[in-house]
């Protein structure tokens, strides 16, 4: 390289250096911009489709920076906002938002975003800043990265202000920044569309509610987002009923995040709060996968607990959470602005993987609760309120007609394939103040090998919403149903457990050796009170 056009890259450098430190330091029109647009009133809603910016906006570029409206690639609609660049090398570009917000104690900023072309290198500064003093200075409060597909994203923005010691003020302004500083050879841009500036009641999820996506789109409160490859979306390829089902997962491999946030109002709940849903996986979740799982936030997304895990499970589980006890344990409260989130990842490249959600719903405590006294033979081929059946590896819980006790139906727990596999029907009932001993009866038998690698299967019991389980009765192999009888309160006193409001009773089935299976079928289960010479009479469906 000649000294002419070593000096001349410097310059420009250094030059694009300066535009830099300009754009985040001052008003956009330093940056080149277009002449400002009058003050944005709030409420806000925008989704470009008058082709143009409107009340509010100001673009600006430097370099090889462009802001502008495009019909290429909208969220909705035709049009959508764009920053970045159609040449490589250095580039600028933002646009700013500026916005009355005075007096306004309640304001969220949702949006949808997707970055094209890489963002990996160079662009490390590019995401979503806020000023208070006409752009004297700027705070950062969101990162853009790969992200190749359309990401909602929900900003309490009162708190988000309140943390970088800024107030909202009648002059307040809201920049979405792109830039490429001092590398070339690579082209990128971040995507905009449906912008909108609102209160809590447009965005938040209200208790009780319950969702099985068949509309086909998010409803207020859910908020699917994705990193790099991932991909959060609702298909219509593996629901567990009906026709539509949330996909957290990846089409292409490499590194990949996606999740789905619910933003509810969770505060001041008539009795504990209650989280399930319905979920299976797809692909491999063994490595490179372990964070994915379900967290929980009370500061709009700073800190994130995890409560449960996600790994593999061939077949839909369905997951049961006392809300309430689990963000009680990490020291969380329910409130007004609180957040879930379904979290996939794959931190491996050569591996495609996802989670399957379905029909999630937060209820009361007397929701799930399975009633006392309870019998169930299975023959509505449904489990009822209170039965939870879950899986994981290759297990599956079922309802099938293969060899029932009595009637047409019951439930096999087990496998169909080889492999580690664990199948589990729960029971969650109010015993509390029962006047009388509480008996567990039901008829039981098995199938397939058990004499290795399933010396966990058997029944426990939990006390405290599933942290500790106690065994209290053993499987192995039984070819015939036998009828088993057990004094639920004398097995609990005898681990040291009290029967209360939310008592977990565990059919467990595992096998942790492959090239073997097998199953544990039960049918005609029975909670009640009463004694151990009770009379045994048939179900009135059988």
């Amino acid at each position: 390289m000649s000294v002419y056009k070593f000096l001349a890259r410097l310059l420009f450098a250094l030059c694009l250096g300066s535009a830099v430190g300009l754009l985040l330091t001052s008003s956009a029109s330093a940056a080149g911009s277009s002449v400002e647009q009058p003050t944005a009133s709030f409420p806000f809603s925008d989704g470009f489709e008058s082709g143009s910016f409107g009340n509010g906006w100001t673009p600006g570029s430097a370099a090889n920076g462009v802001a502008q409206i495009r019909t290429d690639d909208p969220h909705s609609g035709t049009y959508h906002a764009f920053i970045g660049q159609h040449q490589d090398d250095n580039a600028i570009a933002s646009l700013d938002l500026l916005v009355n917000l005075a007096n306004q104690t309640d304001v969220y900023l949702d949006y949808w975003w997707r970055s094209t072309g890489d963002l990996s290198l160079g662009a490390w500064d590019s995401g979503i800043y806020i000023s208070d003093d006409n752009g004297t200075n700027w705070k950062k409060i969101k990162n853009f990265g790969d992200n190749s597909h359309y990401s909602h994203e929900i900003v309490n923005l009162v708190d988000a202000a309140a943390k970088q010691g800024l107030n909202l003020n009648n002059h307040f302004l809201v920049r979405f920044y792109f830039e490429r500083r001092n590398l070339g050879g690579r082209i990128g841009g971040v995507r905009l569309d449906d912008i909108r500036l609102s209160a809590s009641s447009q965005v938040t999820a209200s208790f009780p509610l319950e969702n099985g996506f068949e509309s086909a789109t998010f409803p207020k409160g859910f908020y699917p987002l994705s990193a790099n490859l991932g991909v959060a979306k609702i298909r219509d390829n593996s629901p567990h009923r009906g026709n539509k089902h949330v996909f957290l997962g990846q089409d292409i491999t490499g590194d990949a995040r996606a999740a789905l946030y619910l933003l509810v109002d969770l505060s001041n709940p008539a009795q504990d709060v209650y989280l399930d849903f319905w979920w299976q996986t797809t692909g491999s979740l063994a490595i490179g996968s372990g964070g994915s799982g379900v967290y929980i936030s009370s500061d709009n997304g700073t800190n994130w607990k995890k409560i449960r895990n996600f790994s593999d499970n061939l077949h839909y589980s369905h997951e049961i959470i006392n809300l309430s006890d689990a963000a009680a344990k990490q020291g969380l409260n329910l409130n007004d602005h609180f957040l879930i989130s379904f979290h996939y990842e794959m931190t491996i490249g050569g591996r495609l993987g996802s989670v399957n959600l379905d029909d999630i719903r937060l209820t009361g405590h007397s929701n799930v609760l399975a009633p006392f006294p309870l019998r169930d033979g299975f023959e509505t081929q449904t489990f009822e309120k209170g039965l939870y059946p879950a899986s994981r590896g290759v297990g599956i819980a079922e309802i099938t007609d293969e060899t029932p006790h009595s009637g047409a139906y019951h439930v096999s727990l087990g496998q169909n394939l080889t492999g580690d596999a664990r199948a589990v029907l729960f029971i969650l009932a109010d015993l509390s103040n029962q006047a009388e001993d509480v008996y567990l009866d039901f008829w039981w038998r098995t199938s397939g090998d058990f004499a290795v690698g399933s010396g966990g299967s058997g029944i426990y019991i939990s006390s405290d919403n599933g942290t500790n389980w106690r065994k209290i009765k053993n499987f192995g192999g039984n070819p015939a149903y036998t009828h088993e009888v057990i004094n639920l309160s004398e097995a609990a006193s005898a681990q040291g457990l009290n029967l209360n409001d939310h008592f977990l009773v565990s059919f467990h089935y595992e096998r942790t050796v492959g090239g073997r299976l097998g199953s544990i079928r039960i049918d005609d289960i029975r909670l009640r009170g009463g004694s151990s010479n009770h009379i045994y009479l048939p179900f009135i469906e059988k």
